[in-house]
């Protein structure tokens, strides 16, 4: 099998990208009635679509807008445009649509279509280069894209900092390997547009965890970078100065918006409310509570009734965990753990009334005091390295089925699997019938691995 898949992947580098397109066309058809009006933006969409429209039409007319004169009867723009990250590049892509006659809703729609697929870009490469196979890499690409990040893009406003974000981890994994001018400032323009949209703490949160866990597991390889960083550094001694210039330039808007958070420029009473912070942004822990993983009760369905899921919910594939038992026997390795650890980290964080962890840290970290929405860590890191752990898993199976003698063995337990697993499905109310496709599609490798060992 593993044969097969790479007689078709060995020489894809020159059609790359032309194999990433077609599944996002496909992904765009899926959701064509978003785009075609049939079907409209809910919750925080809504807004950051109306801010982002009133931000570019402006621009589209040479204006930076200070002042919103729509926003109850009058009101400084300031903190909408803290919200929407307006020295975002990409959004001139708006302005440009403008510009050719297309209407302010179709604009901002091609440009989340845009942003999710650079989402999707970017993970495909850190799956590249984490499995070091595009087969493996291309299947992790599939799995984010038609996971529940694709309607969470119409729902909420988190894709305009997962880009970013995901960005940024490409480029540093890349400058681990290899210390190049070009990642640095990649990670740097990242970082920028981090910091200059609502609330940077989410980045900083996995960054340190990430950071931890890397130190935790792959301690040899974190001192090598910490080698080849400083040796980097003192090569290229005024460009490295250049990008902390630019670093520090970047926090001055958050400087400042802090302090109108403070000084009484705007008031946010219901987020603020039980709040023991001055700043406005701050949040009451009963307000955190409200964002809290579990009280929004997304989890009482993963095992039950898909078929009444609605948008904004964490969805978990059934796919992924027969993937998760069909790979129970496969050998573990360290990027395993340490993405699971990732995991399991971020989890402890997001369950705030259940859990002590939480509350520890509000109490005693200052940026957890501006965090309310904290089951956003699912979308922004959770769910990412839930699909590159099942991916690397899967590969992890295939390879000790490939080199291994009893193959017969390892094909009798893979159907067992699935037929355990419809067994499964079968006792449980709301099965998609995706569910069911995605199970039968998974048995081409035994079916494939059949035919060669009794053929």
């Amino acid at each position: 099998m593993k044969s097969l898949i790479d007689k078709i992947f060995d020489n894809t580098s020159r059609f790359e990208f032309l194999f990433l397109g077609l599944p996002f066309i496909l992904w765009f058809f899926c959701f064509l009635n978003f785009f075609n009006g049939k079907l409209h933006l809910q919750a925080d969409a809504i807004s950051y679509a109306d801010q982002i429209g009133f931000y570019t039409d402006n621009l589209s007319r040479g204006i930076y807008p200070l002042w919103d004169p729509s926003w109850v009867h009058g009101a400084p723009y300031h903190f909408f445009l803290r919200r929407i990250g307006d020295v975002n590049p990409l959004l001139f892509v708006i302005v440009f649509l403008k510009w050719f006659g297309v209407s302010s809703a179709v604009s901002y729609l091609v440009f989340l279509a845009m942003y999710y697929f650079l989402a999707g870009w970017a993970f495909y490469l850190i799956a590249r280069l984490l499995l070091a196979d595009r087969f493996y890499a291309f299947l992790a690409y599939i799995l984010f894209l038609f996971s529940s990040w694709g309607s969470e893009i119409f729902y909420n406003y988190i894709i305009i900092i997962f880009v970013p974000i995901i960005w940024f981890f490409y480029f540093l994994l890349c400058f681990s390997r290899t210390a190049k001018r070009g990642y640095f400032l990649g990670m740097c323009l990242c970082v920028g547009l981090i910091l200059t949209t609502y609330i940077p703490f989410f980045f900083l949160t996995i960054l340190v965890i990430f950071s931890f866990l890397y130190v935790l597991f792959y301690g040899r390889e974190f001192l090598n970078f910490l080698k080849h960083s400083l040796a980097f550094f003192r090569t290229n001694k005024i460009f490295t100065s250049f990008c902390i210039i630019f670093l520090l330039v970047s926090c001055v808007p958050g400087l400042i918006f802090y302090k109108e958070s403070k000084s009484g420029e705007f008031i946010l009473p219901g987020r603020h409310s039980g709040s023991d912070n001055s700043s406005e942004v701050a949040v009451g822990i009963n307000n955190v509570a409200s964002g809290d993983i579990i009280s929004h009760g997304y989890f009482d369905r993963i095992f039950d009734d898909h078929a009444n899921i609605d948008m904004g919910d964490i969805y978990i594939p059934y796919i992924f965990f027969l993937v998760l038992l069909a790979t129970i026997c496969a050998r573990v390795n360290k990027l395993i753990f340490f993405l699971l650890f990732n995991i399991l980290g971020l989890s402890l964080i997001t369950i705030t009334s259940a859990g002590g962890v939480h509350r520890f840290l509000y109490d005693h970290l200052i940026i957890f005091k501006f965090i309310r929405n904290i089951y956003y860590f699912f979308w922004l890191a959770m769910l990412p390295m839930g699909v590159l752990l099942s991916v690397t898993a899967f590969k992890s199976l295939l390879t000790a089925i490939d080199g291994s003698s009893k193959r017969t063995a390892w094909l009798v337990f893979i159907i067992i699997c699935h037929l355990s697993f419809g067994l499964f499905l079968i006792g449980h109310k709301g099965v998609l019938w995706g569910a069911w496709a995605a199970v039968s599609i998974s048995l081409v490798y035994p079916i494939h691995a059949s035919l060669w060992v009794f053929g």
